[in-house]
């Protein structure tokens, strides 16, 4: 076609897609001349990796596939042509998968039995499924994230034609393949894709922004915070002042400030009068004068630098304690959109700095309230600045660049200030520095392989006289709400002043002409034009739009790769049950980084805690700034702090990082009653870390404590209680573990049991044989009606209570299981889960772990430590000798799963709560008269534990739009929502998974494109379908229809089919079509985890009350079922929990640390 490049396999240019391979190039050329490249070329590529990269490419092709479906699905509001060229480009993609086929079955790979997928297909997929499936992205984000992979196809297998031409290829092993990517049916596809991609992507300018600098005062805040500190100052001063000399002091502090204040307003307006004195009307506008420009600067720095003398020599600023400074900076008030930009610059990887004269780093730091770094320290007492040298941004953080307040002993403020940053002359150093350390850095990581491409813009926002050097210096000088004398500056010098809408898409300086600043109305302008109408991400224009996919393609080729990072803080337990060894296998487990900080060092084994040696303070701050310093942490989770001085270092730094996600386990008692923490060390968790903590996770003893040890915990409402009253000391949720009162519950039935047995002996030893089996059928009769064990924990965010029950678990293997809740619920926080969901993720974690451990036997003594790695590592065919036999080879069909689970590694079921699975229907939704959203909220109010979505004529952008609203609804209840069917729509909105019938598309299809993190269920009526559906990886199986129903035509199996299909299988069974409360305890005496109704529901004219209803019934049939089972030795299949739960499995509460 004319206008396409030639056949050399290189992009269109001049367009994004150009700019995309630029970047690209140095790995494109390493890809080119890898070994598997070369021999390929050759023909002499070993025939065996040829067959393993056709699986996995076949792999690769799927997840394209499913990111152009994305795309689609984005297409709305866009040209009918961008949703038919999307459609073309995947009839390519198929194309790709029929002749993938017709290699694997001449040379004998079986595509669907992929067992492992290499990480760097695996880098890529996820990363590319991340960006088509958020729903905050757009078509032309989707497209960059793929150019650049099918750009590398096309230019490697036109390299290859091109070295090794088709005339000499005959015989050649792989010729078909240097054909296909060399040739014009493929080539076509890349092309489409990059004009598409140019197409929409037209507004965008491609770049980055190397570095956001920010002035702090009036243009951050709605006014300059000096006179708020000197008010605070003044009124320190004061209360510190003997109550007679109060009112003497302050006069004579403000008549000091207003003296200074005065003589400072007089003196700059002289210097302004002087240096640009009024012009007659008419004048003609100045041309820019860069020297007398310079000129003013340095009599204007002069002046500021004389002035902060001034201010330290009357010492006003003297009396000022640091938490004066923090209670000072509640007090500031930001400007509109000031906030949500500089959050927005963070998130998408910007570096971004605070550079203020202000006096106080701190007050700064604290006003804004995001993480933040203060930049290194210059000596105290000198004024050097900092320094021929700064260093760039850490990424995710601000670094704040300002003076501060030195204080003395008593850590009260002297006066004087370390004097970094005080006028124009050091804004303007400081601002070339930065922007320097920012490129030598971007310059140095394309060195290493690492991006590419031009450098990025810089963009400096400021409002007065003091910014005009770095506003001049940046690419884009960006005035808000600009004073009238840096208007007066601008205008006198001959620099321009025109609004942010008409700044060019790239920088236009060095051209010699005047230089142009731009004048935005407020934050959320400059919003806008940082990150385009949609925001960061959302790949509507900006100047920093691209610049993140980049990054994003960057670190899915291997060079920076994203993954949630957790921190514990906590003593090491040499037996390896509990403390830091726990919880760095738990962060692993959850799907994060590790890192510690050790508090103490323990001799502790399964017999008790033998020796305590606490770390000293200093050395724990300095393991927490090495890693916080560097590695960073996206959660902290501490455990046993030894003493005061260690949690008021963890305090320190955690305030200091601005690390928001603080899970607080308050460890003082270890399982076996050892003391490893005293009161006072209880009294400084309440009052330094508990404010800090995202949640804080006590037993039952550690509450008690922590409010002073008068407060006595017997009942689920004293639990309550006790989390209401620590929720008031500051953490934003608190989870009081309810382990011990089961505790409490066993011993008294154990004695009851003991007294019954006693009686049962008597009673044989006095009666006849036919008495006595009386008399033992009497005792286990009344043995049924003993208390029933259940472990209730109670979490509470400040508005809500959510208890977590589940049946008790005897088992000895308890060691850690605090620890253990603790970090989980961490690696959940720092995946960015909302606490609830964190805390119900961590409890699956941990009933998980313990189920699948229950037959260890670790150390002779009464705390037994447990497997954190059940259910979550490869298993070796000698494993299942040593847990023992499987009763699922007993099952129909289940010989067939027990032998393939120890030569495979088998999908490990993600939990969920089925006890009350509600299933939406729009008939019954319109003649109720409610919408999708609002029966979906009154089922989850009512207490449903499961939402499917069921739309079955809904088109492709309705089904969508409903499911994204009814996933707001379930996510902020800790629901998850399943869609019924549709793996697209599934996938597009980030849904928790899919259910599908047995007509649908197949479950092993499904499971391997929705991954193994969503959850995935299939309908059966036959325990051989159930059996197969377990074998494909399905989570859960949907049985029925029990009985006749109206709301699906389907022949119904009856409960003893349910009975059936529940003792076929070892993953949870919900029951389906004509259950409801009155046939609730039948369905889960047959080994069913829950019931799934359509019409009890939402055809009821109160749809919360009736799930309510339905709640009540399963939970009570689920806690009689229980006591059966454990009566009766047994029977049924499917144990269920009744946790709020997450498992099907029985729960464990978490006792031990």
């Amino acid at each position: 076609m004319a206008g396409d490049p030639e056949p050399n396999g290189l992009p269109i240019p001049g367009g994004i897609s150009e700019r995309l391979w630029q970047d690209s190039q140095l790995e494109a050329y390493r890809a080119l001349q890898h070994p598997f490249v070369i021999a390929l070329g050759h023909g002499v590529l070993p025939k065996d990796t040829f067959r393993r990269y056709v699986a996995q490419d076949a792999h690769f092709l799927h997840f394209f596939a499913r990111a152009y479906a994305a795309a689609l699905d984005k297409c709305s509001g866009l040209a009918p042509e961008a949703r038919l060229t999307i459609q073309q480009l995947m009839m390519g993609v198929h194309m790709e998968l029929r002749l993938h086929g017709s290699y694997a079955r001449s040379w004998g790979v079986d595509l669907g039995a992929l067992e492992e997928v290499d990480p760097a297909t695996s880098a890529y997929t996820d990363f590319l499924l991340e960006v088509a499936e958020d729903p905050e992205t757009t078509v032309a984000e989707v497209l960059a994230a793929m150019v650049p992979c099918s750009r590398l196809y096309a230019f490697l297998g036109c390299g290859l034609a091109k070295a090794h031409p088709a005339s000499g290829r005959q015989g050649h092993p792989y010729n078909d393949w240097i054909g296909m990517y060399s040739g014009s049916d493929f080539l076509v596809l890349p092309i489409q894709k990059e004009r598409l991609l140019d197409q929409l992507g037209v507004a965008l300018p491609y770049g980055r922004i190397d570095a956001l600098v920010v002035d702090f005062d009036d243009t951050c805040t709605q006014k300059d915070t000096i006179g708020t500190l000197l008010a605070a100052a003044i009124d320190a001063s004061v209360q510190r002042a003997a109550a007679e000399e109060r009112a003497a002091v302050r006069e004579r502090l403000e008549g000091v400030v207003a003296r200074l204040v005065a003589g400072y307003e007089s003196r700059r307006q002289a210097l302004f009068a002087e240096a640009l004195p009024d012009q007659p009307e008419g004048a003609a506008a100045a041309a820019f004068d860069r020297a007398a420009l310079e000129r003013f600067v340095e009599r204007l720095s002069d002046f500021d630098v004389e002035m902060n003398a001034v201010a330290v020599d009357a010492s006003i600023v003297a009396g000022l304690a640091r938490s004066d400074v923090t209670a000072t900076a509640a007090k500031v008030q930001l400007r509109a959109g000031c906030l949500e930009t500089l959050r927005a610059a963070l998130d998408a990887g910007v570096p971004t700095h605070i550079m203020s004269v202000n006096w106080s780093g701190q007050l700064v730091a604290a006003a804004l309230g995001l993480p933040a770094d203060a930049a290194a320290d210059p000596e105290t007492g000198a004024r050097p600045g900092y320094g021929a040298s700064v260093a760039p941004a850490a990424p995710g953080r601000l670094t704040i660049h300002a003076n501060e307040l030195v204080h003395g002993a008593d850590g009260v403020s002297t006066g004087e200030l370390l004097r970094r940053l005080e006028c124009a002359r050091d804004k303007g150093g400081l601002f070339g520095k930065l922007t320097a350390a920012e490129q030598q850095q971007r310059q140095q990581q394309q060195e290493r392989g690492v991006g590419g491409g031009e450098r990025g813009v810089t963009v400096y926002v400021g409002d007065s006289a003091t910014d005009v050097l770095p506003l001049l210096a940046a690419d884009y000088g960006i005035v808000i709400d600009s004073s009238s004398s840096l208007r007066r500056v601008l205008s006198r010098h001959g620099v321009a002043l025109r609004p942010l809408a008409a700044a060019p898409l790239r920088p236009q300086g060095g051209d010699g002409g005047a230089p142009v600043l731009f004048e935005a109305a407020g934050w959320h302008e400059i919003n806008g034009f940082l990150f385009g109408p949609e925001g960061a991400g959302g790949g509507g224009g900006g100047v920093a739009a691209v610049s993140v996919d980049v990054a994003a393609i960057q670190a899915a080729a291997g060079s920076e790769a994203k993954l949630p990072r957790v921190l514990t803080v906590a003593g090491s337990d040499s037996g390896g049950g509990a403390g830091i060894q726990a919880d760095l296998k738990s962060i692993m487990a959850m799907g994060c980084f590790g890192m510690s900080a050790i508090t103490a060092l323990t001799a502790q084994n399964s017999r008790g805690v033998q020796a305590v040696h606490p770390v000293p303070a200093d050395f724990l701050e300095r393991q927490l700034d090495s890693v916080l310093g560097d590695l960073g942490a996206d959660a902290i989770k501490t455990g046993m702090l030894p003493d005061a001085e260690a949690v008021s270092a963890v305090a320190r730094k955690v305030r200091e990082y601005g690390v928001t996600n603080l899970v607080v386990d308050p460890v003082m008692i270890s399982t076996s009653g050892h003391a490893l923490a005293g009161r006072c060390v209880a009294d400084a968790i309440a009052s330094e870390l508990l404010p800090l903590a995202a949640l804080v996770t006590p037993n039952i003893p550690e509450a008690a404590v922590l409010l002073g040890g008068g407060f006595s915990i017997e009942t689920v409402d004293d639990m309550k209680e006790a989390a209401r009253k620590l929720h008031a000391l500051g953490p934003r949720a608190v989870l009081v573990k309810g382990g011990h009162m089961v505790a409490q519950q066993a011993e008294r039935r154990a004695a009851r049991q003991q007294r019954q047995q006693q009686q049962q002996q008597q009673q044989q030893q006095q009666q006849q044989q036919e008495a006595g089996a009386r008399g033992a059928a009497g005792a286990a009769a009344g043995e049924q009606q003993e208390e029933e064990l259940l472990a209730v924990d109670v979490l509470f965010d400040g508005t809500r209570f959510l208890e977590l029950r589940a049946p008790y678990v005897h088992t000895d293997n308890t060691h850690g299981t605090g620890c253990t809740l603790g970090a989980a619920a961490a690696a959940g926080l720092a995946r960015g889960l909302p606490v609830a969901a964190a805390v119900r993720g961590a409890k699956a974690y941990l009933t998980a772990a313990l189920a699948g451990s229950a037959h260890l036997a670790l150390g002779a003594g009464p705390q037994h430590p447990f497997h954190h790695g059940a259910g979550f590592v490869r298993e070796d065919p000698a494993a299942a000798a040593v847990v023992g036999p499987s009763a699922a080879a007993e099952r129909p069909g289940g010989a067939a799963l027990a032998g393939a689970r120890w030569l495979l590694a088998r999908h490990r079921p993600n939990p969920c709560d089925l006890r009350v699975y509600v299933v939406t229907d729009p008939g019954c939704n319109a003649r109720a008269g409610r919408t999708l959203e609002e029966s979906v909220a009154a089922a989850v109010a009512g207490g449903a534990t499961i939402v499917q979505i069921r739309e079955k004529n809904a088109d492709g952008g309705g089904f969508l739009a409903a499911a994204r609203a009814a996933l707001k609804i379930c996510r902020a209840a800790g629901v998850a929502l399943i869609i019924n069917d549709r793996v697209d729509i599934a996938i597009a909105a980030g849904a928790d998974g899919v259910h599908v019938g047995q007509d649908d598309l197949p479950a092993r299809e499904v499971r391997r494109l929705i991954g193994p993190g969503k959850l995935l269920g299939v309908s059966v009526k036959t325990p051989e379908e159930a059996v197969k559906a377990a074998a494909d990886g399905a989570d859960y199986v949907g049985c029925g229809a029990v009985l006749p129903t109206g709301t699906k035509d389907s022949s119904v199996i009856g409960i003893d089919g349910v009975a059936r299909v529940c003792a076929a299988v070892d993953i949870p069974v919900v029951a389906i079509g004509g259950v409801g409360a009155a046939n609730a305890a039948d369905i889960v005496r047959a080994g069913a985890a829950g019931i799934a109704v359509v019409s009890a529901v939402f055809a009821a004219q109160d749809a919360e009350a009736a799930a309510r209803e339905l709640l009540v019934a399963v939970d009570a049939a689920l806690v009689q079922h229980g006591a059966q089972q454990r009566e009766g030795g047994g029977g049924g299949g499917g144990e269920a929990a009744v946790e709020g739960g997450q498992s099907a499995s029985p729960a464990v509460a978490a006792r031990g640390h």
